[in-house]
């Protein structure tokens, strides 16, 4: 049954509607300009041990030369174990990992604002004791919520006192994190309460009584205030917690994960925002349905009952949180596989995960601690590593995972391969993320239609009728698609102000119409009942 997980169906059953160039769903953009370290936020860092302030930065991704001010933006959390790379066991760890960067030239290309993120790194793996272990990945996990949370905070702060100098919509913003910024995704899209966490005991220091994870220390569950802890006996403090931009709100619209998993499934809740899964079934570290959270860099677990995306997936669509998706009728290959995949991890029990759940089921490579491909979009380059391995320390404990890297170099950390898997993943979200958070869907020559074109009714059950009201402009061609660019219809060599299409035969579901004049084109959704 596994082996329905291979890598020549991900490449058979990738779909492009390059024909209909839709922005948000196509590349309809060559180039990316990237303007890197720019400042959102400064909090308490303790990867060194010594709690001190740092600036926390992201990279931004735009498409060169757009001239639209009110884009979507998306916030990528990379992977690492929330460590840097090598002394967390493996080659990632930075905000220009490699698939990072590819996710967000992505985005970018199809004419979102896409951000790489920095967050704040550092806990206690190789302690003895397991409290330490499991209280200071809790704590760091907790603390990427927070910086998730404040780059949120600044983009509507930017648009609300610096005149918006990125051109983004701030009611439209996703976070997506893959790996350990998958935590940071889930995290920030359900945990809403602090009882959440102080109510379960996986969650509680057991031989203390005390919750791992204090507001009063670490910051409220937003981290907008700044809490202190003390640094000698005289009753002096020094910061531990800062909040930045706290006259602004944590909320935003989507989220999504690739690898990662949730810190228990009770965080979701009725009513939450819709959420899209991509993760392997076989994944060690985090599990693809209920199961222990384990780190590479030790091998150790650190949580259990954990829920990765098979069961956040499956509390999502019990709840109805991603019932905006069901609604749409997608019926593309890649969701047409995904389903097909998902029933057979059903049949083996994996789970019992809906077999139409948002959700992609990737292969990862075998299943052993030592191995870090639990993410196939990730790659990685050897001598970069090797570089980074040597400035590190250059002779640190060689861990399973390092070794691995080593060995695997040129095989499973593929850069072709990897981009099969991100150009799929692409063309499942953005169509999510479309509907999800109410974009209209406009090509670059849609201005030169958009104050005349009419379409209506819609929804519509027979005649469709298209017209503009420039009578110096007359149509020309209509094309009519699904949400794969698979054409259903067209019509052209006419030049009128007004054409009709009978759509009584065409299955019901959600299309995208091209309507073309001598000056330009614009693309509607069209509803057929």
């Amino acid at each position: 049954m596994m082996k329905r997980f291979t890598l020549l169906l991900l490449t058979t059953v990738m779909v492009t509607a390059a024909s209909a160039q839709v922005r948000y769903l196509d590349k309809v953009f060559s180039g990316v300009t990237t303007t890197p370290e720019v400042k959102y936020a400064e909090n308490i860092n303790v990867l060194t041990g010594a709690p001190m302030m740092i600036d926390l930065n992201v990279d931004i991704y735009q498409p060169t030369g757009d001239t639209v001010t009110d884009r979507p933006v998306v916030l990528m959390f990379g992977t690492g174990n929330f460590l840097p790379p090598v002394i967390n066991g493996g080659p990632f760890g930075t905000k220009t990992d490699s698939a990072m960067v590819e996710m967000c030239t992505e985005f970018a290309k199809r004419g979102f604002v896409a951000m790489g993120v920095q967050y704040r790194q550092g806990w206690n793996p190789i302690s003895s004791d397991d409290n330490v272990r499991r209280a200071t990945i809790l704590q760091a996990a907790y603390r990427g919520i927070h910086d998730c949370r404040a780059a949120i905070r600044y983009l509507k702060k930017t648009v609300a006192e610096d005149g918006n100098p990125h051109g983004i919509d701030t009611s439209k913003i996703i976070v997506g994190g893959m790996g350990t910024g998958g935590y940071i995704a889930g995290g920030a899209a359900f945990l809403s309460d602090y009882s959440e966490i102080a109510s379960l005991p996986k969650f509680i220091n057991l031989d203390t009584n005390q919750p791992y994870v204090i507001p009063q220390v670490h910051g409220n569950i937003d981290g907008t205030d700044t809490t202190y802890i003390p640094i000698d006996t005289l009753g002096n403090v020094a910061p531990f917690s800062v909040g930045n931009h706290t006259s602004y709100s944590s909320d935003f619209s989507m989220a999504f994960h690739m690898g990662g998993a949730l810190g228990d499934s009770s965080w979701i809740n009725a009513g939450e925002m819709p959420f899209v899964s991509i993760h392997s079934p076989q994944d060690v570290f985090a599990p693809f349905a209920l199961g222990n959270v384990i780190v590479p860099t030790t091998g150790e677990i650190v949580i259990g009952d954990a829920a990765g995306g098979g069961l956040i997936q499956k509390r999502q669509t019990a709840l109805g949180n991603n019932d905006i998706f069901y609604s749409q009728g997608f019926s593309d290959a890649i969701t047409a596989s995904s389903n097909t995949n998902l029933e057979g991890l059903y049949a083996f029990n994996t789970g019992a995960v809906p077999a139409d759940s948002q959700c992609i089921p990737f292969p990862g490579q075998p299943a052993t601690p030592g191995n870090p491909d639990a993410g196939p979009w990730n790659w990685y380059d050897e001598a970069t590593f090797i570089a980074t391995w040597d400035f590190v320390d250059p002779n640190p404990p060689v861990t399973g995972a390092m070794a691995n890297c080593l060995e695997r170099q040129g095989t499973l950390n593929d850069p072709a391969a990897s981009r099969v898997f991100i150009d799929t993943i692409m063309q499942y979200l953005t169509p999510r993320i479309y509907w999800a958070t109410g974009l209209v869907a406009t090509s670059i020559e849609d201005e030169l239609l958009d104050g005349s074109l009419s379409i209506y009714p819609n929804p519509v059950k027979d005649i469709l009728t298209v017209e503009t009201s420039d009578f110096s402009n007359p149509l020309v061609a209509v094309k009519l698609m699904d949400l794969t660019g698979r054409v259903v219809y067209t019509e052209q060599g006419f030049r009128t102000a007004e054409t009709t299409i009978n759509v009584s035969s065409i299955a019901s579901g959600i299309y995208l119409m091209e309507v073309r004049s001598d000056a330009g084109k614009a693309t509607r959704k069209v509803v057929i009942e």
